[in-house]
């Protein structure tokens, strides 16, 4: 496994979730208690381990990453999970939401995430994979914004 692409200063993207109570809530109290319990440290750490996902609290990551480290792979597969896994963990430290909130910003992203896939899977080259997303983005945008 490879770190996760990170800028020139080491920072990584995150992807951020919020949670919150809206004032017309109708059970106000039972959806903060939810999101307590959802925020909470150790049930965040326990559905990591069994979702395979890394939580966002810092008490919860940091059992994660005691786990993956006491971890002896049964498999040269599973030793890559968990080495993948690690590198994750790792880069979440530095990591912050780089992508800006402006309109069409999703479309580009499922553009860009599938050519590079496309390229990462050796069904073309990261040129032609580059020319193609910035193909689809031209057409969206002309039709988005003329």
């Amino acid at each position: 496994p490879f770190p996760p692409i990170t800028g020139t200063d080491g920072q990584a993207n995150v992807a951020v979730m919020t949670l919150a109570v809206p004032r017309q809530s109708r059970l106000p109290r039972e959806a903060a208690s939810f999101a307590l319990f959802l925020t909470n440290a150790a049930n965040q750490a326990r559905f990591a381990e069994q979702a395979r996902v890394l939580p966002s609290a810092t008490g919860a990551l940091r059992q994660v990453e005691r786990s993956l480290r006491a971890e002896r792979p049964a498999s040269a597969a599973d030793g890559l999970v968990r080495q993948a896994r690690l590198l994750s963990a790792d880069t979440l430290g530095r990591a912050r939401v780089l992508v800006p909130a402006s309109p069409g910003v999703k479309r580009l992203q499922a553009i860009l995430y599938t050519q590079l896939q496309r390229a990462m899977l050796g069904q073309t080259s990261s040129d032609q994979a580059l020319a193609e997303a910035e193909r689809q983005w031209n057409a969206y945008a002309v039709g988005r914004w003329p």
